[in-house]
């Protein structure tokens, strides 16, 4: 019983926090976990779901700000090349996962 009260307490905060922050992975997946705990399978599935999608978004999203940062340094030392690769890998790496389909297109003065 005191299980059941703590887990429905959780549920109730993690709704919480996922309506305060809907981009957070975390809070999707614990609710989803959560969820699944209560006995609400399918709910608790599409929220762990949810949680596994906007984590590797936001992973993504830092990987391609890092390679931005890189390619920065490396321009600003005069590695032409170097930048030129680092500024074109998050362009490469989103549309190679993007799971909608949707491809995204480099600018028109990075094309040879």
């Amino acid at each position: 019983m005191l299980h059941e009260t703590k887990v429905s307490d959780a549920i109730v905060e993690l709704r919480d926090a996922t309506r305060l922050d809907p981009t957070s992975g975390e809070a999707h997946y614990q609710l989803g976990l959560a969820l699944a705990r209560s006995g609400q399978q399918q709910e608790g599935a599409a929220e762990v779901k949810k949680g596994r999608e906007l984590s590797a978004t936001d992973e993504r999203n830092q990987n391609a700000e890092l390679d931005i940062s890189e390619g920065r340094t490396t321009l600003q030392k005069g590695e032409l090349q170097e930048a030129e690769a680092k500024f074109r890998h998050p362009w490469y790496r989103r549309s190679s996962q993007d799971r909608l389909g949707a491809s995204e297109v480099a600018p028109a003065e990075w094309s040879h």
